[in-house]
């Protein structure tokens, strides 16, 4: 793609996430893979300007193995959160404005630490986790009828919208791969998590992943380590869930 092309795709997506309205996918030429993660910087940074937001962590996507089989990957992919996404444990939302959402259940993990070396083992920056608690990420995309190629997916920042924490866990990150992740919910879900250690596995791959691209990691930062249950689409209700001995909830009007 252009530099042109790429500069009215990053126009135009960025103001289809602040207008809230979508775009069709087959309007925009291909992108060349390493321009897609420059492109989500560049948008949320301007996102970031526009609606005096912050950053306020990552998001690890396409963490399962049907997503990955999907697009041909060997790995997740990962977007930006901002300040403004977050949202509190048990809030109400409006479906009317959403496009076409998706509720997946995580684990999230807090950065007590800045981190800021290539170099540290698998155990150091397991050690930088400060805090272990359970989310619901809502995903949502720009692009019309979750219709999209992988870059187009990585340009619209992984479909990040909205995020909520709950309280943290009585557990150390040591013991994730003995404990079952959710206890009760009030609806039928799946449960993808196999084995239950993967959240650790994609955040030291999110931390290495955004290391190699010469950018650091502050404290306090969130990082949702990918879904724990099969994506579903969001609908008017009430989602109640334990995980990990802590409650979380949504309503949806």
């Amino acid at each position: 793609m252009s530099v042109d092309q790429l500069t009215e795709l990053q126009h135009r997506l960025l103001d289809a996430r602040i207008a809230r309205h979508v775009l069709d996918a087959n309007e925009f030429d291909f992108i060349e893979h390493d321009q897609a993660y420059l492109s989500q910087a560049k948008i949320i940074q301007h996102y970031c300007q526009e609606t005096e937001s912050k950053l306020s962590g990552w998001k690890v996507a396409l963490s399962g193995a049907p997503a990955q089989a999907k697009y041909a990957l060997q790995h997740p992919v990962y977007g930006h959160l901002c300040v403004d996404m977050q949202l509190a444990n048990g809030s109400c939302i409006e479906l009317s404005q959403l496009y076409q959402p998706k509720l997946e259940v995580e684990l999230a993990f807090t950065l007590k630490e800045a981190i800021s070396s290539r170099d540290l083992t698998d155990a150091e920056l397991l050690a930088k986790v400060g805090k272990i608690r359970p989310a619901i990420e809502i995903a949502d995309t720009r692009w019309q009828n979750w219709h999209f190629n992988l870059d187009q997916f990585l340009v619209d920042n992984a479909a990040a919208q909205f995020y909520l924490l709950g309280n943290e866990v009585e557990i150390s990150i040591e013991d994730l791969d003995i404990h079952r992740l959710i206890e009760h919910s009030n609806i039928d879900v799946t449960v993808t998590t196999q084995p239950q250690d993967q959240p650790i596995r994609n955040y030291l791959w999110l931390v290495r992943t955004v290391m190699e691209q010469a950018k650091s990691l502050q404290a306090d930062d969130v990082i949702l380590t990918g879904s724990i249950i099969r994506p579903m689409d969001l609908k008017v209700g009430e989602y109640q869930f334990k995980v990990l001995g802590q409650n979380l909830s949504l309503q949806v009007i």
